[in-house]
């Protein structure tokens, strides 16, 4: 089956019924439709992962807890990756839009000279020809699921032609309410190096980052265990690097990371998740390392209490043990990133060996927290659409400008 999103069309060939801009300053453009075409674009607030170290410090003498620390260094990338992106976007809509094509509903903001770095920069937005409203719905979709596309290109010169696009991606808004909806995301970082190295000048080998990065975001309302809509709304961001390489580091060999992650949030209160893995010393032994799975959740905001509580569920595997064998961990936390509570057992087969224990998570946890993360109804990772991940998959490891899907036998 084919599932690649041929999402974008030609981003080139601007010269026929063009509207220029007036004068630097003022756009003459059709302000809703300005409007719209912004509101399409991805914004940082509502691609980061949360974690608890943002706002909270723990307090000197207290034992820290594992998990809120271990979140900060493992999500580092997928911040550092929208940063790039919202810097960039930001600069670029600082100004007015320069260039619309009314045959192909492109709005342009650039070529402008990058402020941070060599050549130029220009923003490509447009409705998307092929969208396709019930592209998930169908079991052998066509087109695509973005009712609007973007691209972030960068140049040598200002010939709008001959520009390269670093970042890719795509929005659908929710027809009832346009603060919900879909977007997609692609920053490929090997794109970017190649475009470096062909017009720039590379200080060291290893000082460009490699690889590509696909984030596809569901923002809507959360649905209850018959699938009826609540007074809470869903975020969920499922986020890939294939083949990475961060910039400064040489020598290092590419890595796979994935991640799961988003809140529930209501008036009252914001729930916020991430899954993701690291690899460390996690059972004391420094002989072995532990590759970790991390589920975390913790009250990101509390209306009416302190907020900052959470809890993580670990699975932790290493190359000297058994075939079957892991270790399982629970860890607690209160409001002040103090560890409250954290349990690890080995567990292989039916055997179930203790190997840490502080506390329990029924008497330690936040009462809401303690029957478990699984109880309370965050997205898995193993419950997606496995659509969605061939297609993200697909699109990390060939890129977004090729339809790389292959059509079925006959």
């Amino acid at each position: 089956m084919k599932y690649s999103i041929c999402i974008i069309t030609a981003f080139v060939g601007l010269a026929g019924c063009q509207q220029p801009i007036a004068d630097g300053t003022e756009s003459v453009f059709d302000e809703n439709l300005v409007n719209t075409y912004r509101n399409a674009l991805p914004t940082y607030p509502n691609l980061i992962p949360p974690t608890p170290m943002e706002t909270i410090v723990v307090s000197p003498g207290t034992p820290q807890a594992l998990a809120p620390a271990l979140a900060e260094q493992s999500l580092a990338p997928v911040k550092y990756t929208f940063n790039l992106m919202n810097e960039t976007l930001v600069e670029l809509t600082s100004f007015p839009p320069t260039l619309y094509n009314e045959d192909t509903t492109q709005l342009v903001w650039g070529p402008f000279e990058a402020r941070k770095d060599f050549g130029t920069l220009a923003l490509f937005v447009s409705k998307n020809s092929d969208y396709n409203a019930d592209y998930f719905d169908e079991d052998e979709p066509t087109g695509s699921p973005l009712e609007y596309i973007f691209a972030l290109m960068r140049g040598a010169n200002y010939d709008l032609n001959t520009l390269t696009p670093i970042v890719l991606g795509g929005s659908t808004p929710n027809a009832d309410n346009p603060e919900w909806g879909l977007t997609l995301l692609v920053f490929d970082f090997d794109t970017n190096k190649s475009f470096v190295e062909a017009y720039g000048k590379v200080s060291d080998p290893g000082c460009l980052a490699s690889g590509r990065f696909v984030a596809l975001r569901n923002h809507g309302p959360h649905l209850d265990e018959n699938g009826v809509p609540t007074d809470k709304t869903l975020t969920s961001v499922a986020g890939i690097f294939r083949n990475f390489v961060p910039k400064n580091a040489p020598g290092a060999p590419p890595i796979d990371l994935d991640y799961l992650y988003g809140d529930i949030a209501s008036s009252d209160t914001t729930l916020s998740y991430s899954n993701f893995g690291a690899q460390f010393d996690f059972d004391g032994n420094p002989d072995t390392l532990e590759n970790v799975a991390v589920k975390m959740a913790f009250w990101s905001y509390l209306r009416r209490s302190p907020a900052g509580s959470g809890r993580a569920e670990f699975v932790a595997t290493n190359a000297e043990m058994a075939e079957g064998q892991f270790l399982q961990a629970t860890e607690c936390w209160d409001y002040n990133l103090s560890k409250s509570c954290f349990t690890m057992a080995s567990i292989y087969g039916e055997e179930i060996t203790p190997v840490s224990t502080m506390g329990t998570p029924i008497t330690s946890c936040d009462d809401s927290l303690e029957n478990g993360l699984d109880v309370i109804g965050l997205p898995s990772a193993n419950e997606a659409d496995p659509r969605i991940k061939e297609l993200l998959e697909d699109i990390a490891q060939n890129g977004l400008l090729n339809d790389t899907g292959e059509e079925p036998a006959n």
